[in-house]
């Protein structure tokens, strides 16, 4: 039987800043936050999914002027782990919600987007 699409948890946080060193800087000597990997972020890892993947959180920050959190008009996004990403959007569009461009398909995943009533983006992520 074919899991229909759902949101499984949190997938990141992505937030903007005038200062992405700086902040990363703050986290790191603060809270003892690590950036993992160079232009993704600080990666949280949980035990390995029922896939047998390496399952993790993301908190991600982006320099002021970027454009990746449009058409959101929030100063943050929210990524949203889902299980079968095409059944989910299918539900998002019969409630009349846009879904933002095409889905992407990355080396970790696809990535689909949408805004809520907030104008706050939404990142739905498939690992």
């Amino acid at each position: 039987m074919t899991e229909t699409g759902k949101v499984t948890g949190i997938g990141g946080l992505f937030f903007k800043t005038d200062d992405v060193d700086g902040t990363k800087e703050w986290y790191r000597r603060v809270l003892g936050i690590q950036e993992d990997q160079p232009g993704y972020g600080i990666l949280f890892p949980y035990d390995q999914d029922k896939d047998g993947l390496k399952a993790y959180s993301v908190f991600s920050l982006f320099k002021s002027d970027t454009d990746y959190l449009k058409p959101g008009t929030q100063e943050f996004m929210l990524n949203f782990r889902v299980s079968n990403l095409e059944n989910l959007i299918e539900k998002i569009k019969a409630q009349n919600v846009d879904v933002e461009g095409p889905v992407a398909e990355e080396g970790c995943g696809k990535f689909a987007w949408i805004v809520d009533p907030n104008g706050i983006k939404l990142e739905l992520w498939e690992q």
